[in-house]
Protein backbone atom coordinates (compact mmCIF):
# COMPACT_ATOMS: atom_id res chain seq x y z
CA UNK A 1 0.00 0.00 0.00
CA UNK A 2 1.11 3.52 -0.75
CA UNK A 3 -0.21 6.35 1.37
CA UNK A 4 0.12 9.89 0.08
CA UNK A 5 -0.55 12.80 2.41
CA UNK A 6 -0.72 16.26 0.86
CA UNK A 7 -0.44 19.29 3.09
CA UNK A 8 -1.13 22.74 1.77
CA UNK A 9 1.39 25.40 2.76
CA UNK A 10 0.08 28.88 3.33
CA UNK A 11 -3.42 30.13 2.93
CA UNK A 12 -6.34 29.18 5.13
CA UNK A 13 -7.15 25.50 4.63
CA UNK A 14 -10.66 24.76 5.82
CA UNK A 15 -11.34 21.94 3.37
CA UNK A 16 -12.46 24.21 0.53
CA UNK A 17 -11.62 23.66 -3.11
CA UNK A 18 -8.28 24.63 -4.65
CA UNK A 19 -9.38 27.97 -6.12
CA UNK A 20 -11.00 29.06 -2.85
CA UNK A 21 -7.87 28.09 -0.89
CA UNK A 22 -5.65 29.83 -3.47
CA UNK A 23 -7.53 33.09 -2.90
CA UNK A 24 -6.64 32.98 0.83
CA UNK A 25 -2.86 32.84 0.34
CA UNK A 26 -2.31 36.64 0.32
CA UNK A 27 -4.00 36.83 3.75
CA UNK A 28 -1.99 33.98 5.27
CA UNK A 29 1.28 33.38 3.36
CA UNK A 30 3.77 30.74 4.47
CA UNK A 31 7.44 30.16 3.68
CA UNK A 32 7.86 27.22 1.33
CA UNK A 33 11.62 27.32 1.01
CA UNK A 34 14.36 29.64 2.13
CA UNK A 35 18.07 29.76 2.68
CA UNK A 36 20.42 32.10 4.46
CA UNK A 37 23.52 33.65 2.96
CA UNK A 38 26.01 35.98 4.57
CA UNK A 39 24.94 39.57 3.94
CA UNK A 40 28.46 40.33 2.76
CA UNK A 41 28.05 37.85 -0.12
CA UNK A 42 25.47 40.21 -1.63
CA UNK A 43 28.19 42.84 -2.05
CA UNK A 44 30.91 40.68 -3.61
CA UNK A 45 32.79 42.58 -6.25
CA UNK A 46 31.65 46.02 -5.15
CA UNK A 47 34.27 48.55 -4.09
CA UNK A 48 34.57 48.77 -0.31
CA UNK A 49 32.51 45.64 0.37
CA UNK A 50 35.26 44.23 2.58
CA UNK A 51 34.63 47.07 5.04
CA UNK A 52 31.15 45.74 5.81
CA UNK A 53 32.57 42.32 6.61
CA UNK A 54 35.15 43.86 8.90
CA UNK A 55 32.54 46.07 10.60
CA UNK A 56 30.31 43.06 11.26
CA UNK A 57 33.25 41.06 12.59
CA UNK A 58 34.21 43.89 14.97
CA UNK A 59 30.61 44.29 16.11
CA UNK A 60 30.31 40.59 16.96
CA UNK A 61 33.49 40.34 19.03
Amino acid sequence: HVVSICIRKGGIDTGQGHNEWLATIPRAPDVISMSFVPITSLLKGLPGSEFLGEAIRLYLI
